[in-house]
């Protein structure tokens, strides 16, 4: 039976390269998963600031068309108070019911453009409503990926101790079983040629 070794001059730049590889990957990994989460962290709370501006402006907005639906209803000497309906669509309804002679005399117009500004501003809260669910799901995502940094944290200390030890032992004995003795043998080798040529 033929005498069969194993290839340790492999083995041995295997485990150096590994070592460096899994050195340079631990140190390398987490930041760059910081960064993307940071990154990310700031994009929702930019989001964030835009979402609370534009509730500020519908607020606003809704405030002013509540003024100038006030002022229409009580021209109107109507009934009611507008709070009591489910949409302010519905009390506009009520109101072309109630009065349609002075709607035709007064402010049918008016009214009809009240009916669409409201229909704006329902549009742009459900705009609203639907970027902060976005934006409620970007949050729980961000602290999700800062449960997982928390963890590749700790495997970033031992990956840079695993590399480090694989990588020592794979150039110390790379070195002191292989690479020396192939070294001194290249020397004689130098020599003998140097000795023929002489």
């Amino acid at each position: 039976m033929p005498n069969i070794s194993v290839p340790t001059d492999n083995l041995y730049k295997f485990c150096a390269i590994s070592g460096l590889f899994i050195f340079i990957i631990s140190m390398l990994v987490p930041d760059y998963f910081r960064f993307v989460v940071s990154e990310k962290r700031g994009n929702v709370s930019i989001q964030d600031g835009v979402l609370i501006l534009r509730e500020k402006f519908l607020e606003r907005d809704f405030e002013k068309f509540l003024r100038r639906f006030k002022n229409v209803s009580g021209q109107l000497k109507l009934e009611g108070d507008i709070r009591h309906f489910e949409s302010i669509e519905e009390y506009v309804d009520l109101i072309e019911q109630q009065n349609p002679e002075k709607l035709k005399e007064l402010e049918f117009k008016r009214l009809q453009a009240l009916k669409k500004e409201i229909n704006q501003i329902e549009v742009k809260q459900r705009e609203l409503h639907e970027m902060s669910i976005n934006v409620d799901h970007a949050k729980l995502r961000i602290e999700f990926y800062d449960d997982i940094i928390a963890t590749i944290k700790i495997y970033k200390f031992f990956g840079i101790l695993l590399g480090l030890a694989l990588s020592c032992f794979g150039f110390f004995f790379w070195y002191s079983k292989i690479q020396k003795y192939e070294d001194r043998n290249l020397r004689k080798q130098h020599k003998l040629k140097k000795q023929k040529g002489d």
